[in-house]
């Protein structure tokens, strides 16, 4: 699946049985079931299929629609950026949560992401946006919080075409953003800093933050 154009794909309650790449280049895609990405979750860590968010775009979990259940997320992740922007200004202004809120974002539900997540960094954005905030559309105020059960990394691999670029890696951290929590319980094998912009950030490893060098800044 490529999915490109600024607006909203929505892979609903459905399981899906593609079993190749997926890559967000433009708007972002939402997730609504545990295999809405195709990848089961029997796929050893190191062969599940990859998803690819491109600087600009992003990923997006909610809820299931159907019993409003939590989902888990068994992919391979690899986002650079700090998410999309809206592409209608004034709707954008109504809805903040979609706005550069984070390359993976957290919108309802208690959710999961259970495969690796590599962090892009490019000269642009060296902290890669994870987000969690509430959905304001959802009339029912469903709980919104995301956990990062695997390792994170960080990766020179360009999300657009899955080719590695550029050449040298350039360190990656995190930004916390959302007004919701984040919890992290891998390890963390990168080396930039990270930023926690914005709700709650909670750590379940000694090393869910990174590699010792790396430095963690909570703004007011």
């Amino acid at each position: 699946l490529v999915k490109v154009g600024t607006g909203e794909l929505v892979l609903a309650d459905v399981a899906n049985t593609a079993s190749g790449q997926t890559f967000i280049r433009q708007g972002w895609v939402t997730v609504r079931n545990d295999r809405s990405l195709g990848a089961g979750v029997n796929f050893p860590d190191t062969i599940s299929p990859e998803t690819y968010v491109g600087e600009g775009a992003g990923l997006v979990l909610k809820r299931t629609r159907a019993g409003a259940n939590p989902i888990t997320v068994p992919e391979r992740v690899f986002a650079s950026g700090d998410g999309f922007t809206h592409r209608d200004g004034s709707i954008a202004n109504s809805f903040p949560e979609l706005n550069h809120n984070g390359a993976i974002l957290n919108l309802s539900g208690n959710n999961l992401i259970t495969g690796i997540v590599t962090l892009v960094a490019t000269n642009t954005t060296s902290k890669i946006g994870i987000g969690a905030d509430i959905d304001s559309t959802d009339q029912s105020g469903s709980a919104s919080e995301l956990t990062l059960t695997n390792q994170m990394r960080e990766g020179n691999v360009n999300p657009a075409n899955a080719v590695a670029q550029p050449p040298t890696l350039i360190p990656a951290g995190i930004n916390k953003l959302g007004l919701t929590r984040v919890i992290l319980q891998g390890q963390g094998v990168f080396t930039g800093n990270n930023q926690v912009s914005e709700g709650q950030l909670r750590v379940q490893t000694d090393t869910a933050l990174g590699m010792i060098g790396g430095t963690t800044t909570v703004l007011n």
